[in-house]
Parts: C-alpha cells; sequence; structure tokens
C-alpha cells in the first residue's frame, strides 16, 4: 500500500508518501510546496493543485482508500 500524507497549508503545505510492504515503511518521497503571500489567492491554490497532482502521478499512491486525521 503507498499512503500519501498532507500537511495543508496556503504558504507551505507538506507531503510524505509511504510504502508499507508487511510490517516494513519505506519512504517514496518528501517535500514543501511553497507559495509566495505576493501571489494572488487562486494562483498559489493552483500552484499547490498542481504540485501535489505531480506527486500523485509521479508516485501513485492508493487515493481510493482515505482516511482523515486532525489533530485534537
Amino acid at each position: 500500500m503507498i499512503v500519501l500524507g498532507i500537511d495543508p497549508g496556503l504558504a507551505n503545505t507538506g507531503y510524505g508518501v509511504v510504502r508499507r510492504a508487511g510490517s516494513r515503511m519505506e519512504v517514496l518521497a518528501h517535500g514543501t510546496l511553497r507559495t509566495k503571500a505576493s501571489q494572488p489567492t487562486e494562483d498559489r491554490l493552483l500552484a499547490l493543485h498542481d504540485g501535489l497532482a505531480a506527486v500523485i502521478a509521479d508516485t501513485g499512491p492508493d487515493v481510493d482508500r482515505k482516511s482523515t486525521r486532525l489533530n485534537s
């Protein structure tokens, strides 16, 4: 199973992609997508969309199995 985790933010959106194989976890990708405060909000959102779409295309996470966990 390949899982994509996202730490959302408009200025900085963090992501990590891991593969689970039995009891092992392998990091496939990780990073931060950054946008500039001087850009219009719609341009920043588009940049985040495009960046995350590229991560998904490159790593192929199991997007049908969605889980949301919020910090309490």
